[in-house]
């Protein structure tokens, strides 16, 4: 198998996100943000093709962890609390949910 260094993992998990939350190329802050939320998210947990439940699992997890950073960050935090706490709410609501559907597939790699 081949293994892709963190350099190209982050170069395509950024190329995805930009698709997928729809960030501005051209805005340096949201880019620095997107930056951010990958890390946050976890590297390691982006696999571009996953290939089984596992790995297609670790990537939702990723993208949902990513997306919900950015989201958050992009708000204001003293006017968008509300907003704040349900997105953050929402993600782990749904990593949970991922993490139980799959427990036995990922409960080494998340920890």
């Amino acid at each position: 198998m081949n293994q892709q260094t963190t350099e190209e993992k982050k170069k395509e998990a950024i190329e995805f996100l930009i698709r997928e939350i729809g960030a501005d190329f051209n805005s340096a802050k949201e880019l620095l943000i997107l930056s951010r939320s990958i890390e946050y998210a976890g590297i390691e947990k982006w696999i571009s093709h996953p290939l089984s439940r596992e790995e297609e699992a670790l990537k939702k997890i990723f993208i949902i962890r990513a997306t919900s950073y950015f989201r958050r960050k992009c708000l204001h935090p003293f006017n968008d609390i509300e907003k704040i706490k349900y997105i953050e709410n929402h993600e782990h609501i749904e990593c949970d949910a991922l993490r139980s559907i799959y427990t036995p597939f990922i409960k080494t790699r998340l920890q």
